[in-house]
């Protein structure tokens, strides 16, 4: 994804759906004051479509049971350094 907000354009194969087309341009946006938000990706057409029998839980419920603590082998394990870049591993 950071290559993508680095790059000029970005090419959306036109068989993807306009709510797809819209929500990826939107979320890869540079300019970060004009990029969607989670709030925002969490509403969109597109995300809200996919799965209308089983919605997202809500903010409150997917935040219920937030880690509170973090050791430094877990954030030792979680990223890794890949060819001058930062990466996340899950």
């Amino acid at each position: 994804m950071i290559m993508i907000l680095f790059m000029n354009s970005l090419s959306i194969p036109e068989t993807a759906s306009f709510e797809l087309r819209d929500f990826l341009q939107r979320i890869l946006t540079k300019n970060p004051e004009e990029r969607l938000t989670i709030a925002g990706m969490r509403e969109h057409p597109w995300v809200t479509s996919i799965s209308p029998i089983q919605p997202l839980p809500t903010t409150e419920e997917n935040c219920a049971f937030l880690v509170t603590q973090v050791t430094d082998e877990e954030l030792k394990a979680a990223i890794k350094k890949v060819h001058n870049l930062f990466t996340v591993v899950c």
